[in-house]
């Protein structure tokens, strides 16, 4: 809005007369509309800057980062220079009990193209980045264990520890029978397998019960 001019007003007091900064301020990019000689001039400004009578300060928008998926609080978030995908995860409220913690996808717009590509939690953000964080995989497991259920996948997960987060065998489990349920090439096909084999997502692993 428009307030009173008084010599000695800095472009502080007159954001505080006007309520200070919104959340969705960029702090660093103030500046001052002003007219030098009959023309209208965009200066760069700072917090201690004079300004002078029928000065107008903007303050533009702060660049943004956006958060989406399985995150407790999606949405935008200010960007800052030096943030990481942890610390913007931090500000989403962080993780679902769903998410994919393992698969943080930053999509990022290029001058020509856009990328999408697989980043660490340590690793920096830039302006306008999208993090997408996936749903995580499940793998399920069936018969005579003492828990059976669907639980989180994790790569590298083998038949044996996948039984054991499902409890471990019951007393009347055929250990050795142990078969999985596998989607291949479209079409679900029953595969014997051992315990030390490894498991894929979405598998369903089913330990038969002992007739002995």
């Amino acid at each position: 809005g428009s307030y009173p001019f008084k010599e000695g007003l800095t472009v502080q007091k007159a954001l505080a007369m006007a309520g200070g900064l919104s959340e969705k301020a960029e702090k660093g990019g103030l500046k001052v509309v002003r007219r030098v000689e009959g023309r209208e001039e965009t200066v760069p400004v700072m917090l201690n800057t004079a300004l002078v009578a029928e000065d107008t300060v903007v303050v533009p928008e702060g660049q943004k980062i956006y958060v989406s998926g399985e995150v407790k609080t999606p949405g935008r978030y200010l960007y800052e220079p030096g943030l990481t995908v942890q610390k913007v995860l931090s500000l989403a409220g962080g993780f679902t009990e769903k998410a994919d913690k393992t698969g943080l996808k930053v999509t990022r717009v290029n001058e020509a193209s856009v990328e999408t590509m697989l980043l660490e939690a340590d690793a920096r953000v830039l302006p306008d980045d999208l993090i997408v964080v996936a749903q995580a995989r499940k793998f399920y497991v069936n018969g005579e264990v003492k828990t059976p259920g669907s639980f989180v996948y994790e790569k590298g997960l083998t038949v044996h520890k996948a039984i054991t987060l499902a409890g471990g065998f019951t007393d009347k489990a055929a250990k050795t029978s142990t078969k999985v349920l596998r989607l291949i090439n479209g079409k679900e096909q029953t595969i014997e397998i051992s315990l030390e084999a490894q498991v894929l997502a979405e598998d369903i692993i089913v330990v038969p019960q002992r007739f002995f």
